[in-house]
């Protein structure tokens, strides 16, 4: 079965009622959504104003659901997992362990060719300079060793904020 990676990133009250996982408005009360929750794979929660049931929980570890929880700096800071049963995680990262340095390498090329692929997207819809990142994207070597996702970045946050745009760490 496929599963649903779900992203909460505004304030919302998260329980379960009849096998759903409702998402509510803590304000009004009123309901913004609902996902069974056998359908769910992840649940991402990237707001200090989530609250989650006892309820909800229970039934997500139950279903195998993974639960990230993400800091200020939107980064996860912790995972929840079932303590038996879930052998779908870690499954992944013994692949990915086990993975070949060729692989790796290749793997890591398509993510960057299709980070830059999206990031020229975002500027030819906004009708900014887009055009380098054509040749960016073609010039991706394995492992990216010419560091053209770097490249790349530079030119899309100069041409998608403003010309002075500096990068700070936060």
């Amino acid at each position: 079965m496929i599963t649903r990676s779900i992203y909460i990133g505004n304030p919302a009250y998260l329980k379960l009622k009849d096998e759903q996982m409702k998402i509510l408005c803590p304000e009004t009360k009123s309901e913004k959504g609902s996902v069974p929750v056998e359908d769910l794979g992840l649940l991402m929660l990237d707001h200090f104003q989530i609250t989650v049931s006892h309820q909800l929980i229970q039934k997500m570890m139950g279903s195998n659901v993974v639960v990230i929880s993400c800091d200020a700096h939107h980064l996860p800071h912790g995972i929840m997992l079932p303590m038996y049963g879930h052998t779908e995680h870690s499954d992944r990262v013994k692949d990915q362990l086990e993975a070949s340095e060729p692989l790796k390498k290749q793997l890591w090329k398509q993510t960057i060719e299709c980070k830059i692929e999206n990031q020229k997207e975002v500027l030819l819809r906004l009708g900014n300079y887009y055009e380098p990142m054509l040749d960016y994207q073609k010039n991706v070597k394995s492992g990216d060793i010419t560091n053209m996702e770097g490249i790349a970045a530079q030119h899309y946050w100069k041409y998608l904020i403003s010309l002075d745009f500096l990068r700070q760490r936060f």
